[in-house]
């Protein structure tokens, strides 16, 4: 095994059996009907194991490379061809279809609700019945694509197989598809939004969303549509209106501030303007309970910022 071609053959074998040992591990069954999030798990998992025999690899052939007098082992850069993707080739298309079906245990989780104690939560508001039927129809819209480009393909051959022939054709499809269902989403999420009057209501409807969000893409549209128009700006706005209200009834001395909110006896002399201050705390606190609801987005924009 001193030679190249006889290493680079042992360790595409070496790739093929990591491939097979993930294979099965890997559940389609569960995927497409039963325990979504532990396959998506084992999908991860996959992936990972992966991306760590690459880098082990890689490791290894520095440290022979630069310890060895001899100089083979070495499955460097040719030209422009490098020589470790010949060994890596299979992982690294086993790798994209892990990602594809995660993807597609994703949608099932936005879509189909498959998540284990997963329910539609009760949407405050008139139109809590109708954002409860959008998302239905939704699931039946996306369970009727995963039934016509997933299942039928996984009939005839297992989507795990790499040489599956109406693989690529329909994952693209598919992912077309989730990419409308993610937009009709949305759109259900900014008519949602729309009868939203208070901060603390706008951080509830973002709470119930983000309870449902799966799909990262989901969630950074929420995030901006209701997050942040509806929570900080319009936080923002409360805070900036009870400022003026302040000014404006404060103005003048002493005296004449007084004698706008007096009230009759026998109350006390300033009970009236400590009424009309303590209402207006009272108010920024009702938004600022709203802004403190989305704790959770704060460590969103943590992650965000990270990578």
């Amino acid at each position: 095994y001193g030679q190249q071609d006889k290493m680079g053959s042992l360790l595409t074998k070496i790739s093929n059996e990591i491939i097979q040992r993930c294979k099965d591990k890997i559940s389609i069954d569960d995927l497409l009907d039963g325990d979504v999030e532990k396959c998506i798990r084992d999908l991860e998992e996959s992936i990972a194991c992966g991306e760590e025999w690459r880098r082990q690899f890689e490791k290894t052939q520095k440290l022979i490379i630069a310890n060895s007098p001899k100089k083979s082992f070495e499955f460097g850069k040719v030209g422009t061809k490098n020589r470790n993707d010949s060994i890596f080739a299979q992982v690294e298309a086993f790798k994209q279809r892990c990602n594809d079906l995660k993807e597609i245990g994703q949608g099932q989780l936005q879509f189909a609700l498959k998540g284990k104690d997963t329910i539609l939560p009760d949407f405050p508001g008139s139109k809590g019945k109708d954002i409860t039927y959008s998302l239905e129809e939704l699931k039946k819209q996306f369970n009727k694509h995963l039934d016509s480009k997933i299942r039928e393909v996984n009939k005839a051959m297992s989507v795990l197989e790499p040489n599956n022939p109406k693989w690529h054709e329909n994952i693209t499809t598919f992912k077309n598809e989730m990419k409308e269902l993610d937009t009709m989403l949305l759109n259900i999420v900014s008519i949602a939004s729309t009868s939203i009057c208070t901060v603390v209501e706008a951080a509830e409807l973002v709470e119930n969303f983000d309870y449902l969000s799966k799909r990262q893409s989901v969630r950074d549209g929420i995030y901006t549509k209701i997050a942040t128009e509806h929570v900080y700006q319009k936080g923002s706005k409360e805070a900036t209106e009870i400022d003026h209200i302040f000014d404006h009834w404060n103005g003048g001395n002493q005296q004449q501030i007084e004698q706008r909110f007096l009230l009759a006896p026998p109350h006390p002399y300033c009970s009236g303007l400590a009424l009309f201050v303590r209402s207006l705390i009272s108010r920024l606190d009702y938004a600022y309970k709203g802004v403190e609801m989305l704790f959770f987005r704060r460590k969103h924009r943590r992650r965000q910022r990270k990578k």
